[in-house]
């Protein structure tokens, strides 16, 4: 048996899979190295979804055949290599073993043959990995947080996107299968569990949609659900009256609208307008919880003029969203924003990108300064020992991409902790605080 070393990049859905992976490895035998200068084996699961997330993987992998001779195999797996096995494997002939997305099962068998020089190559499949290893995964988040990746593939064929070339057809996982992995979770000792897929909304295994499967998730006294990934007109009425009346369903809602023109929305291949995206906005904030929204915008779609980014800029100032994330558009093979006319220059969708950053970073401080003064339920999640703050989140805030609030508190905390807070001071994406 080897000493392992995995390096996982991109989504929390590609953490999901290294944690499959994880498990799989346990149980043939294999332990794990804590550097890769001491490992005997080094996978790295890849991203493929844009340029820069292709380019970080290829990085990854060189970075990591440096450890050779002393590592005895380096293996691809995840997007990256599910779409371009066959030039990476010709490309890179250091390169010792291939796995696409739909193969962790047999990361064993792999890792066995790459270590006999054999160089194999495992790619297609389906997704039912899931529903037969998810619940022995090993955890790659600290303790008290999990995600349960609830399908895989997509529908939508958003016209940017090249997930369904890589990861197929949308496929729901078993409604049981689901039940039992966040028993498994809970058991654990996972407080905060993220519901995530590339589309949340259009779960539906027989009679059971997303709003069952939440309920079915709600009973089993987690502290916290989340819900990642909500696709803006396919959020009924319902979710969102339950989410706001439930005791541990975040009042949060990660919901990516791209953009607000209805023309580019149409190029986009995104199945709603602005007046949906503005329903669902203002159905959110009616409610008094103080709800938390996250979105995501693209800059330089093919077609997108000065007009259309004011636009945008101008909505977002109207319609203030708690957290903003923005990507510059990537012109991605095999994906029908490709070959379109009318394409932005780099540069141009870069300032633009700068542009609406600079703007949320405004907006966010000032739905921020609103806070001041309100108690909320905090998760610890560390203590710097710089400034002997605690950090963590709540609520309103996701992990990894939200920013953090800062306690100054004299009672020993621990990871995992929930204690109530009143937010004391705010700035543009991070909160501080005191014990109440």
């Amino acid at each position: 048996m080897s000493s392992i070393y995995v390096v996982s990049l991109g989504c929390n859905k590609n953490l999901v899979d290294t944690e499959v992976m994880l498990g799989r490895l346990e149980e043939g035998g294999h332990t794990f190295a804590h550097s890769p200068e001491k490992a005997e084996v080094i996978i790295i699961n890849t991203c493929g979804f844009i340029a820069q997330a292709k380019q970080e993987g290829i990085n990854t992998i060189f970075e990591m055949l440096q450890f050779k001779p002393s590592c005895r195999a380096v293996i691809a797996t995840g997007c990256l290599s599910e779409r371009y096995s066959r030039q990476l494997m010709e490309e890179i002939p250091e390169l010792d073993g291939l796995m696409g997305v739909y193969q962790y099962s047999r990361i064993n068998q792999c890792i066995q043959e790459a270590l006999e020089g054999k160089r194999p190559v495992y790619t297609g499949g389906t997704p039912a990995y899931l529903d037969c290893f998810a619940s022995k995964r090993k955890l790659a988040t600290p303790q008290y947080m999990a995600y349960l990746k609830i399908s895989e593939g997509c529908n939508n064929h958003c016209g940017y996107c090249a997930i369904p070339g890589i990861r197929g057809k949308y496929t729901a996982r078993s409604f049981d299968s689901l039940i039992n992995e966040a028993k498994m979770l809970k058991a654990l000792g996972v407080k905060e569990l993220n519901i995530t897929a590339q589309d949340i909304t259009v779960y539906k295994d027989g009679d059971k949609g997303l709003l069952e499967l939440i309920k079915a998730l709600d009973s089993l006294g987690f502290e916290w659900l989340r819900l990642l990934y909500a696709y803006p007109g396919r959020v009924s009425d319902e979710l969102l009256e339950y989410m706001n009346n439930s005791e541990s369903v975040c009042n949060y809602l990660d919901v990516p609208v791209q953009h607000v023109q209805d023309g580019l929305l149409r190029a986009m291949n995104r199945h709603y307008t602005q007046a949906d995206i503005t329903y669902l906005y203002n159905r959110i904030r009616s409610f008094n919880s103080g709800w938390g929204i996250r979105t995501t915008v693209m800059t330089g779609y093919p077609g997108e003029t000065s007009r259309d980014f004011n636009s945008l800029l101008n909505y977002i100032a109207v319609h203030p969203f708690d957290h903003l994330g923005a990507f510059v558009f990537s012109p991605e093979e095999d994906t029908p924003a490709y070959n379109m006319e009318h394409k932005v220059r780099a540069s141009t969708a870069e300032v633009r990108l700068d542009g609406i950053m600079l703007r949320q970073g405004e907006i966010s401080h000032s739905l921020n300064q609103e806070r001041i003064g309100k108690r909320y339920r905090m998760l610890i999640e560390g203590r710097d020992e710089q400034s002997s703050q605690y950090f963590g989140r709540c609520f309103f805030q996701g992990p990894d991409v939200d920013g953090k609030t800062f306690l100054s508190a004299d009672a020993f905390l621990r990871p995992g902790d929930m204690v109530n807070v009143v937010i004391s001071d705010a700035f543009a994406y991070d909160l501080y605080a005191q014990l109440v």
